[in-house]
Order: structure tokens, then C-alpha cells, then sequence
């Protein structure tokens, strides 16, 4: 049996930060999903979906594996 391994980096969500107050948009957590969702207000990151979550949904015999890493750009 010959397993295909790929590794493929994807952003999955940003955070826009004005003033204090932010607006995030995040891939919908549905593997292939095109869907984006929208929220604003404040302290966005802790309302994106659970990187546990993304791991269900997957046909049998596909391992995926999701890590969030949070990169900070400043003006």
C-alpha cells in the first residue's frame, strides 16, 4: 500500500484590528467549505472555531492535522 502524504499550509482566518475594536473572517470549518464568516466587536480570537473541530468531517483513511499559530503585524 502506498500512502500519499501532502502537506498544505492555509490561512483559515485574520483578525483586523482599528482602534480597538476588530472585524475577523474565517473560513467556514467544514473541510472544502467556501463559506466565510464575518463577526466584529472585540477579543475576536477566542470566538474562532476550536482547531479540534476542523479535524472532523474527513473521509476514512485521510489523517488531518490543524495548528493555529497567531502572527502579530504592526504599523
Amino acid at each position: 500500500m502506498v500512502l500519499d502524504d501532502y502537506e498544505v499550509w492555509l490561512t483559515r482566518g485574520i483578525i483586523f484590528s482599528v482602534d480597538g475594536r476588530e472585524i475577523s473572517f474565517e473560513k467556514d470549518n467544514v473541510p472544502f467549505s467556501e463559506e466565510i464568516i464575518i463577526r466584529h466587536g472585540y477579543n475576536l480570537l477566542e470566538k474562532f472555531t476550536d482547531v479540534n473541530d476542523f479535524l472532523e468531517g474527513w473521509e476514512k483513511g485521510i489523517l488531518a492535522e490543524c495548528h493555529r499559530e497567531v502572527i502579530e503585524m504592526k504599523n
